[in-house]
């Protein structure tokens, strides 16, 4: 058995926002630990998505437009975000965990989340 220790933070969304089920995978191939949850009110989605690696040099791969991607820092921890189609993605990076939001709202929406999440990352 191979022990993990992660901790997850779950940002919070709209209160409006259906959540759904979440899934957690281990990738053993690519000693990867995945958990999924997604939020949806009608037409509007955010998707989570946090990858844990075994070691940090596993980095996943997104697609993007030719668009700007924008960096932010909240509590010392660096953000990207960027276009993909019709979706807005934000990423970051803490040690060997990858964390991910994709949505189809705003930039401005996708930042006050941010913000949500690293301000309780910081108090603990």
């Amino acid at each position: 058995m191979h022990e993990l220790s992660v901790e997850l933070f779950i940002p919070e969304f709209p209160e409006d926002f259906e959540v759904g089920e979440p899934v957690l995978t281990h990738i053993s191939g690519d000693k990867e630990i995945q958990f999924i949850v997604t939020y949806q009110k009608q037409n509007e989605f955010y998707i989570f998505t946090v990858n844990h690696y075994e070691c940090e040099t596993n980095r996943k791969l997104y697609e993007k437009t030719d668009d700007f991607v924008e960096s932010c820092e909240y509590n010392g921890i660096k953000c990207y975000i960027f276009s993909n189609i019709d979706n807005n993605t934000a990423i970051w990076h803490i040690g060997s965990t990858a964390y991910s939001i994709v949505t189809n709202s705003q930039f401005s929406e996708l930042k006050e989340i941010l913000k949500t999440i690293h301000e309780v990352q910081n108090e603990n």
